[in-house]
């Protein structure tokens, strides 16, 4: 999925760099963030289940080109494969019973989570 997301943004010269970037916050990285919030108005207004589906999956779509943008393919591959990893820990039992916020569902992080390392995918691809 990301190689596609890739694919489409050095189709239109937005290119995604070879490793991370020393400096992540350039103007590209600013418009990638308006273009976040501008999908998010978009999908807070959706009539039809077909719009905000659409709208949430275009969010994640920016979202995705943003990791690209700073982080390059293959950082951004191995650091979402940790994220992954992290969120599943959280229900699997690693960590005892999963915790959950009893009014929102939202699954929170249990005594002992142990964060992804991030930092270490960006220097191993640097």
């Amino acid at each position: 999925m990301l190689e596609q997301i890739a694919d489409f943004m050095n189709a239109g010269n937005q290119k995604v760099p070879e490793k991370p970037r020393k400096d992540p916050f350039s103007y590209e990285c600013w418009h990638i963030l308006n273009r976040v919030l501008e999908e998010y108005h978009e999908t807070r207004y959706a009539k039809t289940t077909a719009e905000a589906l659409d709208g949430f999956l275009d969010i994640a779509y920016v979202a995705f080109t943003g990791a690209l943008h700073v982080a390059g393919l293959k950082a951004t591959e191995e650091a979402w494969k940790l994220i992954n990893r992290a969120n599943t820990s959280k229900i699997d039992g690693t960590y005892g019973p999963t915790v959950t916020d009893p009014l929102t569902g939202k699954i929170l992080k249990p005594e002992g989570f142990k964060h992804p390392n991030i930092q270490e995918v960006i220097d191993n691809a640097s």
